[in-house]
This record gives C-alpha cells, structure tokens and sequence, in this order.
C-alpha cells in the first residue's frame, strides 16, 4: 500500500480492497504425507531381498523402490565413488533437518564405515544427517530378533536394509528415520 502511515483512510481503503478480492481458502491441517508400506508390501520387498541375488545394485534399486512406495523422493548417484549413493527428499523429515537426507549402502557394516560417512557427510555444502545402509546385518540378524544389532550414533544412523523394510511395513520411511534419530539422540526407541 502506498500511503502516508498516518492516512488511515488511505490504509484502510487498500485493505477493504484486498479482503473483497481475497478468495476463501479452506484451512487444510497438514499432517504426514507419507506412508507406511503395509504388511503384504513390506513381505513382497523382504521375499524378493531374499530371493535376489546379492549384489548391491540390485539392493539398492529394492531399497530406491520402498522408499518412493512411502512417498519420498529418491535420487540415485550415477557415480557411485563421488558422493553418497541416494539422496531423499521427504517432506516429513523437514522438521529434523533431514532434506536431503543421503544414504550410503555398504554390503556390511565394518568398522569405521560410520566414521567414513560422517567425513562425507562434514564435506556435503546442504546434508546434515546420513542413513546407512547395510545389506549384510551382523551376527544376531535383526530379521529374527526383531531389533538392530548395531547401535547408531547422530548424525549418521545405521539400518541393515531387511529391518529398515521390516519397519516401514507399519510406519512411514520418515517415521522409521526419525525414530532412528530419536534413539540415537534421545535413547527413545521407536514407537
């Protein structure tokens, strides 16, 4: 509005104006946006894990395929010795500082491979937390103990890709990476 500020009849002539022209919006209450994967999808991705051969690419294009099934957005690296492997956009995760959110897989996590993302990680300009994901889990195999083995340590959090999907049958790739996030920070486990 271009008027005097002590031109009351100016000032509210303009916004009488935009009120007429305002368009009633309804309010939307915004929630999570992404979802789990259900039971039977989260069965079908673990029975084709199972069932693949093992090799890395083919585990990561499962694990690119569950996340877009939840409803975040995955870029894959076509250069796989710069940079980190994914990258996830998700709206859900914006609220901890999670866009992107990058993601290294490793056949096995060995030691020091937390320590390795956390250098890549300090050299990324915009991440500011790291997945990573391991395809092999270490002896005491979450799959049948149903928790992870291997503790994990902000900003890098630490899935093998069997409970990262077993996890997402009931909760969102979002709620799975913030409960990470809550036990690493907080000693929360997920709900």
């Amino acid at each position: 509005v271009r008027a005097h500020l002590d031109d009351l009849d100016a000032i509210n002539f303009a916004l009488d104006q935009v009120e007429l022209r305002a368009q009633s919006v309804p309010l939307q209450i915004f929630g999570p946006r992404e979802r789990a994967l259900g039971t039977a999808r989260a069965a079908e991705f673990l029975e084709r894990l199972r069932r693949q051969p093992d090799e890395e690419p083919d585990s990561m294009a499962l694990l690119v395929e569950a996340i877009e099934d939840s409803g975040a957005v995955v870029a894959a690296n076509n250069d796989p010795d710069r940079g980190f492997d994914l990258g996830v956009w998700s709206d859900d995760l914006a609220s901890i500082g999670g866009n992107p959110l990058v993601i290294e897989v490793k056949w096995k996590l060995m030691p020091g491979a937390t320590s390795q993302v956390r250098r890549a990680l300090m050299k990324h300009p915009t991440a500011r937390l790291a997945l990573l994901v391991y395809l092999h889990p270490a002896p005491g195999d979450p799959t049948t103990t149903g928790v992870d083995p291997l503790p994990t340590s902000y900003p890098v959090l630490n899935i093998s890709l069997s409970m990262l999907i077993q996890r997402m049958a009931e909760a969102s790739f979002a709620e799975v990476v913030r409960d990470l996030r809550n036990q690493s920070v907080h000693g929360s486990f997920p709900s």
